[in-house]
């Protein structure tokens, strides 16, 4: 075997091994070229290549943010001391220690010692490692030094025969009697959308509102708001992917009052009218799954998110 750096050229044998690898997340070429290969954040000196008899056997992507993802938020300064290493493709245990050991020297050469095993970026690659599903990226991890920091849900739930049930309703009701609805967002809704999300923790949100502008599908993003202000955010058929729905948000000062489950409850209600069977969305903390539980989601994947601190090599 040897290790060797990315070339133009290999980025469809790159394409062809991830989706070798993650089985559970494949994408299509044109997918791939966009949200990697375009990504401003892509370098290619990060990007390690295993070849054993002129055969691509392994990879790992190392990115580090050296532009914003998003105009409306900061993601440089607050990644400054930050790595993040994709779950690498890879096939056996040895090969993607020797790639991850190629990948450290990369953040180190960049002033970055604290790693995430993690995909850069809005949650379309892997942004974490689902160690049932790959067993041996996980080893491979953990016999490199890393450990598990945090573990993020992906979770779904049928849409068929879909009615909120009476316990949604009747918060529905009481929201209402305050002035508190779940909506539809319309264009007269857009500047306090716009304001909402600047003032909360979905400030880099803004890209995926702007998205659904520019394809006209606004009705795909369901607010609750009273007459003054947008209190909350969410979506579906996220960057193309249909069944998908996110981002959520609520404002800091309502939470725990219910708005969250009635605007998720008025968005599933929305996409089983359109004719959907089933909706899912890609991660969410430990913290957040009872809340999603509320309104019928349940888990269906579970993904440990590895962090290592790296060591100057002397």
């Amino acid at each position: 075997m040897k290790c060797r750096k990315f070339q133009e050229n290999d980025w469809k044998a790159l394409c062809e091994l991830y989706n070798q690898v993650f089985t559970a997340d494949r994408v299509t070429e044109a997918f791939f070229l966009e949200h990697l290969i375009l990504s401003p954040n892509f370098d290619p000196e990060g990007v390690v290549l295993a070849e054993e008899n002129g055969r691509l056997t392994g990879a790992v992507i190392a990115q580090i943010a050296r532009r914003n993802l998003s105009p409306w938020s900061d993601q440089v300064t607050a990644s400054a001391d930050k790595g993040y290493l994709m779950p690498p493709l890879i096939l056996d245990v040895d090969t993607g220690k020797c790639l991850i050991a190629e990948a450290e020297k990369y953040f180190l050469s960049n002033g970055r010692r604290t790693v995430f095993g993690s995909a850069i970026g809005p949650t379309l690659f892997p942004d974490g490692v689902d160690w049932r599903m790959y067993p041996v990226i996980s080893q491979a991890l953990e016999e490199s030094g890393y450990q598990e920091c945090s573990q993020y849900f992906s979770m779904g739930r049928s849409l068929l025969n879909y009615v909120p049930d009476d316990r949604i309703t009747e918060k529905i009701q009481k929201l209402r009697q305050i002035g508190i609805e779940a909506k539809v967002c319309e264009w007269d809704d857009v500047p306090a959308v716009k304001r909402f999300l600047l003032a909360g923790d979905l400030i880099g949100r803004i890209q995926n509102l702007a998205q659904k502008i520019r394809q006209h599908e606004l009705d795909q993003v369901v607010i609750i708001r009273n007459a003054e202000n947008v209190l909350g955010y969410c979506q579906y058929n996220y960057y193309d992917e249909a069944e998908r729905c996110g981002p959520f948000g609520v404002t800091r000062e309502m939470r725990g009052q219910g708005i969250g489950q009635v605007m998720v409850a008025k968005l599933l209600e929305i996409m089983a009218r359109r004719g959907f069977q089933y909706v899912w969305f890609a991660s969410c903390s430990e913290r957040n799954v009872h809340f999603y539980r509320k309104n019928g989601f349940e888990i269906f994947r579970a993904k440990k998110l590895y962090t290592k601190i790296l060591k100057e090599v002397k």
